[in-house]
């Protein structure tokens, strides 16, 4: 049952994934105990389903629980335990809490470091979660440091064209786009889409991604008709492959015509991915198709439209005010005393939100 629920969540099947995780892990209390490893893993599975549907309260109670309870029974070094401790810092950081969540990694860090030493790839994953957490607190310079030196281990263990390394290539891009250094974040992608296109071929779902990747690397420099040409090169593609996978070109491409003066083009898209998020029922995912609405509108100058899409995402649990008042797609917003308010708004969410 737990593989099942599990199964439903990586469906995007949340609702049924958190109700059978539920019942699973109900029953496991009663038959085998709170301490049992069977048990604690359903209780993870709960915890990852009111994740996927942004209830981080909830799901931070649980994960405390569950990594209390591997601490008690299999010690504080067990790799179950610390997947507990990653789960409880992905959660804190899902939530805003920065500092304590940059607390846990770096305990699970140092854990992982010392017992596994520093190649293995469990402690590798820990450098890299490390890092984007120092990334999300604008801890730059030792977030690209962390990236680099996770990536220059990987390259020497693991060998330059593992998936792992070239998924270390991304975050770090995505570092250097944080900073600022778009240059150098084009190169680091360049270097990781021939790379991929070359092991993996042209129309795997990984090579697609890193077209995404530097399309959107394209767009933060200006390069507006390369990023698109690339999005649009990844939907052919996706066209032609009905099982999926891949990434979805669509709000990224409906951006790049915001910029390009082709609003009229970038609003039909962005209606089409409005109503398609509303269909799957997921709060947080409309949620971010709205605001991504308000920044194209904004882009483009429509004021007024901007003002209310961002309402819309805002009512619907956006609450990353800090995000929102330093968008550089909301710029044109700065002033306006609507919204002054709607970043008070998503404040209150936020607080709302994390009580």
């Amino acid at each position: 049952m737990a593989l099942l629920a599990t199964f439903l969540g990586d469906e995007g099947h949340y609702t049924e994934e958190e109700k059978l995780a539920r019942e699973t892990s109900d029953m496991q209390r009663k038959v085998l105990g709170p301490d049992h490893p069977n048990t604690l893993q359903s209780i993870d599975t709960l915890a990852s389903a009111l994740d996927n549907e942004g209830r981080y309260p909830e799901t931070e109670k649980l994960v405390r629980e569950t990594l209390a309870a591997r601490q008690r029974v299999l010690g504080p070094e067990h790799p179950d335990t610390l997947r507990s401790m990653n789960h409880l810092a992905a959660t804190l950081m899902q939530e805003g809490h920065y500092p304590e969540a940059e607390k846990q990694e770096r305990q699970a860090l140092d854990i992982r470091r010392r017992v596994l030493g520093p190649d293995h790839p469990d402690t590798l994953y820990s450098m890299t979660w490390l890092a984007t957490m120092l990334n999300y607190q604008h801890e730059y310079p030792e977030a690209e440091k962390l990236q680099r030196d996770t990536l220059d281990i990987q390259r020497r263990v693991l060998g330059p064209e593992h998936p792992d390394t070239l998924y270390s290539m991304s975050y770090l891009a995505m570092i250097l786009e944080a900073e600022g250094k778009h240059a150098e974040a084009e190169k680091v992608e360049r270097d990781a889409l021939d790379t991929v296109r070359r092991v993996l071929g042209p129309e795997h779902p990984e090579t697609l991604y890193m077209m995404t990747y530097l399309a959107n690397t394209l767009e933060a420099e200006g390069h507006f008709g390369e990023a698109e040409k690339l999005d649009r090169e990844v939907q052919e593609i996706e066209s032609h492959h009905s099982g999926g996978g891949g990434p979805d070109t669509a709000e990224p491409l409906a951006m790049i015509l915001s910029h390009e003066g082709r609003y009229d083009e970038a609003q039909q898209l962005f209606h089409q991915i409005v109503q398609r998020a509303g269909s799957a029922r997921d709060s947080a995912t409309l949620a971010d198709a709205w605001y991504n609405f308000a920044c194209g509108a904004a882009v483009a100058g429509h004021r007024d439209e901007a003002l209310d899409h961002l309402g819309q995402a805002i009512g619907l649990g956006f609450g990353h005010a800090d995000a929102i008042a330093a968008d550089p797609d909301l710029k044109s917003l700065h002033g306006d005393p609507r919204f002054d308010a709607l970043v008070a708004k998503a404040r209150q969410v936020a607080t709302a939100t994390t009580q």
